[in-house]
């Protein structure tokens, strides 16, 4: 895959028009009839563009956390898969129930268990993709204002898996089924 900037007009919309271009090396043949803008939102950048490993799959996320994946089930089209945002959120909150839940059961450990809650509570956490990978992106946890994770000691990587949004007007179970298919990780690649 080969990304691009198509417009030189930046400056004057502050939005990124970044297009994708898939080409099958082996056969020197381009996969896609047209290039794929990548759907950035007006005063959206693109953050971070991968493949996944497993099949190939072109993924990107811009700087709201918006996971998108390139699939050619209609005619090469991004696709929405996970809103990395909701998805820390809810992570957060259950964390920080947890440790509620622990300063509520032991007095012992209560100071220290509601101490971590406030720090969960103020902590703002991003994270940073590292690889795509069996339907989740691993990302690397970056807390505080950091733009990026450190090199050493190695981060640990936290899986997210996609979600893929659905509307169906599907009355059966096996036309539901194969409209859930669609966004099954190696359906991303066809």
């Amino acid at each position: 895959a080969v990304a691009y900037h198509g417009s030189a007009t930046f400056a004057q919309k502050f939005t990124q028009e970044i297009f994708v271009a898939q080409y099958d090396v082996r056969t020197r043949t381009r996969l896609d009839d047209r290039c794929a803008r990548v759907p950035l939102k007006p005063r959206t950048s693109l953050k971070w563009l991968g493949m996944a490993e497993d099949d190939d799959a072109v993924v990107a996320m811009d700087s709201n956390c918006v996971f998108y994946a390139l699939v050619d089930d209609f005619g090469w089209s991004w696709t929405p898969i996970l809103d990395a945002k909701r998805t820390w959120r809810e992570q957060r909150k259950e964390r920080r129930a947890k440790l509620l839940e622990a300063a509520t059961q032991d007095d012992d450990d209560k100071n220290n268990a509601t101490f971590l809650a406030s720090l969960y509570a103020q902590d703002e956490m991003t994270q940073w993709p590292v690889f795509v990978r069996g339907g989740a992106a691993y990302c690397a946890t970056l807390k505080g204002n950091k733009t990026e994770p450190p090199t050493v000691p190695k981060p640990l990587l936290t899986p997210l898996a996609f979600e893929a949004v659905f509307a169906s007007a599907a009355y059966d179970a096996p036309s539901r089924e194969a409209e859930q298919a669609i966004a099954a990780p190696t359906a991303l690649a066809r």
